[in-house]
């Protein structure tokens, strides 16, 4: 019979089929309950990081077409108007 070395850790909960977690569009304060209501500020923060990095991503890939609408409408330059 094995003893567990330090009897604090455990498992990680089974995830049920019935049971929805919410997404981060879903629950605009998802990221302040898990800081600050859960105390769970590494998930806050990791969460925090990857809504960066989608934003910064989203802007990145959105940059080309909104710098052809400053320069003369969304069309310039494909001879198909504006």
């Amino acid at each position: 019979h094995l003893k567990a070395a330090n009897p604090q850790i455990r498992r990680a909960p089974v995830s049920c089929p019935n049971r929805h977690t919410p997404l981060i569009s879903e629950d605009p304060l998802f990221v302040y309950r898990n800081a600050f209501k859960y105390l769970r500020y590494g998930h806050a923060s990791a969460e925090t990081v990857l809504m960066f990095v989608l934003t910064a991503s989203i802007v990145w890939l959105q940059h080309p077409s909104i710098d052809r609408v400053r320069r003369g409408g969304l069309w310039a330059g494909s001879g198909l108007g504006g």
